[in-house]
């Protein structure tokens, strides 16, 4: 598949996103995410 792609994740609180970060089991994909595309990721706090 090539092309372009968003993906928007949502977690309830910032410690929620750095639990999943370093989590055992996204540690396992990371380097298929790196070897298969490009990306930039950015965390936004609340919007109110």
């Amino acid at each position: 598949m090539q092309g372009e792609m968003v993906v928007a994740v949502s977690f309830p609180d910032l410690g929620a996103l750095q639990r999943w970060n370093a989590s055992p089991e996204y540690q396992d994909i990371i380097a298929l995410r790196e070897a298969s595309s490009q990306q930039v990721m950015t965390a936004y706090g609340p919007m109110d």
